[in-house]
């Protein structure tokens, strides 16, 4: 039976129970889940919209690596923003680097993906590509500070200050370039060749675009931060993740949700 005298006892035993999860490392009280925050703007099949149920194959390809001792989390944003918060540590990293383009970051000895940047235009267009000079000819719309590789690269620099250069700074560009497209603001716009063709059938436009130049084509990777000291284990973490899941089928199954099919497969 219990006895109301034994009441102020429980109240000392809660109090002392109290004060000893208090002075736990926040870590343990929590489970020993800690937080993982990778930041990119959006570049669907890569990495879509955050907290959704098809948020891009590479954050389910992290979300798995890291998986139970991290939950991972994405942040939506410019990708200069991006680069410049991670390079700091405000974020472990960013999602889609390619080898270079993260300055001073970490790489995984393992990509999450295969980039080729193409050249889309409208199909109504008859232009032909005839060199890179060929280019003046348009007016075409590029990221800020993405790397399309050295000769579209070495292009963009030296004509950033012409009219037939836009750079789109935003959290969706490639939404923006393809507004532009469509409404006739522009000729073409560089991206990837997979995120504009996830794009434009998403937007039933997948019939009114052609590709009409395949530039570089590059590995892409997720890029860890120089300033977290955490950077190397969880690159080695990542790499191991990604070679065990090609080893099981789940890089397969995922890849196969996004209509993909494994990077390592395509031609370089």
């Amino acid at each position: 039976m219990f006895h109301l005298h034994k009441l102020p006892l429980l109240k000392v035993a809660l109090a002392v129970v109290n004060l000893v999860l208090a002075s736990l490392p926040w870590q343990l009280q929590a489970n020993q889940t800690e937080q993982l925050t990778f930041a990119a703007d959006r570049w669907c099949p890569f990495n879509c919209k955050p907290n959704s149920s098809l948020p891009g194959y590479t954050i389910e390809i992290i979300q798995r690596a890291y998986s139970p001792k991290y939950q991972v989390n994405f942040r939506e944003m410019p990708w200069t923003r991006a680069l410049r918060h991670s390079e700091k540590g405000v974020y472990q990293g960013v999602v889609g680097a390619v080898n270079g383009e993260a300055e001073g970051f970490i790489y995984p000895s393992e990509a999450i993906g295969r980039a080729t940047q193409v050249l889309v235009m409208r199909n109504d267009s008859t232009w032909q590509y005839q060199g890179i000079e060929s280019l003046e000819e348009l007016r075409i719309a590029v990221i800020a500070n993405y790397d399309y590789g050295p000769a579209i690269d070495s292009y963009v620099s030296a004509k950033q200050h012409k009219r037939n250069i836009i750079t789109v700074r935003s959290d969706q560009p490639l939404v923006k370039m393809h507004k532009l497209l469509q409404e006739g603001r522009i000729d073409g716009y560089i991206e990837d060749k997979s995120v504009a063709s996830y794009y434009s059938h998403q937007q039933g436009d997948n019939q009114k675009i052609r590709f009409a130049k395949e530039f570089a084509s590059s590995l892409v990777y997720i890029a860890f931060s120089p300033s977290n000291p955490q950077s190397r284990a969880l690159s080695s973490q990542l790499s191991e993740a990604i070679v065990g899941m090609r080893e099981t089928g789940e890089l397969e199954k995922i890849l196969a949700r996004y209509g993909l099919e494994d990077w390592q497969n395509s031609p370089d």
